[in-house]
């Protein structure tokens, strides 16, 4: 089967899934009304008027309640538009010019989440589509594979996917929504939500409130069922329009790789698990994802991992063996000690052991590490001077960045002025780490913890007694506080600003 009878029949799968799927809702919506015709008689024509007019209310209060839900969620995880003055941002937004261009659709909004979890996901809104991607995806990926992930995502956008999984995945929750709303509910925990509280026993009523309740379970089980049965397919069709977008299959199958390695710290149970299918891959590891039985068939929202996979090999002409055993292998392994270089005035130097090419990129104003395997890390590389003093010294800051992420340097003493938000990418993004400043890392620790044991305790101000900084940008007092007690580092933070304060190489050991 060629690429274009799969994706033909791709598409037809996914008609029928979907017309099964809102029958489903509209015999839903017709038993309702036979259940209230059953308990509470009309006249004859009544309930189908109200079923004609009424069935498409439902659809229009969960779509609008779905955009709601998406919002609360984009909230709840702390997504923010891209950094413009972040190069590797900046590197996500040409990408997604590159792929909407080649779609012919209008860029998406791309906003970026500081999670380590490499995920992604795409959703439709009044404004247009939104690309959300994980810091760990955008800032440790390469630039095929985001590629990949991205074309996926705006496939997404293209065939309407994020119309319809949205609303699933309201759908799919809708029912037990409903069920709390009208205080159907047994058990106290439950009873204590807020809703109209109807009784559930007593009468004529009661018996009409826990039949509705029963019907109610019974069809959002199977609304999820087939709602999930959409979903896989969806993702089949989303990975073939990547393939036509990219024409790179085995970047896509990396990125799957990459990402399908990082689940086991889910993001899910931030919201909703119906939100689960709109991920990239599914955030949350469960056995049944990867087999292929009964299990994977009815509750899975995506398809197998290595099914996927297994399926762009096969178009890109690529052994299944092969992939895993070279090309995923060498994807993961650390680039040896002798394979570093360094770039700066003076060109190309190297090849380097970790510890000196981190040295001389640090000592040498302008300069940047390089990998083969990896590309450039750049640890730090300096631009102009700005008007800002060092809180410490007093010396002119200059522009300056670290890991793609900008900040102000001091040439005097050292330190660095960072804002919170980029420092935590930092942590995220994954480079190597010299020797010495391991070695230095372990060295405060073990000494914050020998304090600690013969002091009782270790406060802040027993690390830095001096008099509390200025913020180099408003000029306010700024406070002091331990980064992490895991590594105590000390910081100083300008609560107005948001921005912290590193002495000499305090960035690099918290990395």
């Amino acid at each position: 089967m060629t690429f274009w009878n799969f994706q033909r029949a791709n598409r037809r799968r996914c008609l029928a899934a979907l017309s099964l799927l809102f029958g489903f809702f509209f015999l839903v919506w017709w038993g309702l009304f036979e259940i209230v015709r059953l308990f509470f008689p009309f006249p004859f024509s009544l309930p189908y008027l109200f079923f004609v007019v009424g069935a498409f209310f439902p659809i229009l209060f969960l779509l609008r309640r779905s955009e709601g839900a998406i919002r609360e969620f984009i909230d709840a995880i702390g997504a923010l538009p891209l950094d413009k003055e972040d190069l590797r941002h900046r590197r996500v937004e040409n990408i997604v010019r590159e792929i909407s261009l080649s779609a012919g659709v209008t860029p998406p909004q791309v906003y970026i989440f500081p999670s380590p979890l490499k995920n992604a996901f795409s959703i439709k809104t009044e404004e247009g589509g939104t690309l959300v991607l994980s810091e760990g995806l955008a800032g440790n990926l390469r630039r095929d594979e985001i590629q990949g992930v991205v074309a996926h995502e705006i496939g997404h956008l293209v065939e309407g996917d994020t119309e319809y999984k949205t609303f699933l995945a309201t759908l799919s929750a809708g029912f037990l929504s409903t069920r709390r709303l009208l205080g159907f509910s047994s058990s106290s925990q439950e009873g204590t939500e807020k809703g109209i509280g109807l009784p559930l026993q007593g009468g004529r009523f009661g018996l009409f409130a826990i039949t509705v309740v029963l019907y109610l379970l019974v069809a959002s089980l199977v609304a999820r069922l087939l709602s999930l049965l959409v979903s896989r397919q969806r993702e089949y069709l989303a990975d073939l329009k990547a393939l036509e977008l990219t024409r790179n299959p085995e970047a896509l199958a990396r990125a799957l790789c990459v990402v399908g390695r990082d689940r086991l710290r889910a993001l899910v149970p931030l919201t909703h698990p119906s939100f689960a299918m709109l991920f990239f891959v599914n955030p949350a590891w469960r056995v049944w994802e990867e087999g292929s039985g009964l299990l994977a068939e009815l509750f899975s929202t995506h398809p197998p991992l290595s099914e996927r996979i297994r399926r762009l090999l096969g178009i890109a002409g690529v052994p299944v063996g092969l992939f895993y055993t070279q090309t995923m292998r060498h994807r993961a392994e650390i680039p040896p000690e002798d394979e570093l270089y360094t770039k700066g005035r003076e060109g190309w130097a190297g090849p380097f052991p970790l510890s000196q090419a981190m040295a001389q990129a640090l000592g040498e104003p302008g300069s940047t590490l390089f990998s083969p395997e990896a590309g450039e890390i750049a640890p730090l590389s300096l631009g102009e001077a700005t008007p800002h003093g060092c809180p410490r010294c007093g010396v002119s800051l200059t522009r300056a960045y670290f890991e793609d992420v900008p900040l102000l340097l001091c040439s005097g003493c050292g330190g660095a002025v960072m804002e919170g938000v980029r420092f935590k990418r930092t942590l995220i993004r994954e480079s190597p780490v010299a020797e010495s400043v391991r070695k230095t890392a372990g060295e405060v620790k073990e000494g914050f913890l020998k304090r600690k044991k013969e002091t009782g305790k270790t406060r802040v101000g027993e690390f830095d007694p001096s008099p509390l900084l200025s913020c180099p940008l408003c000029g306010k007092p700024m406070g002091r506080f331990f980064y992490s007690y895991n590594l105590p580092v000390v910081l100083d933070c300008c609560g107005s600003c948001g921005i912290y304060f590193f002495d000499r190489n305090e960035w690099l050991l918290l990395q």
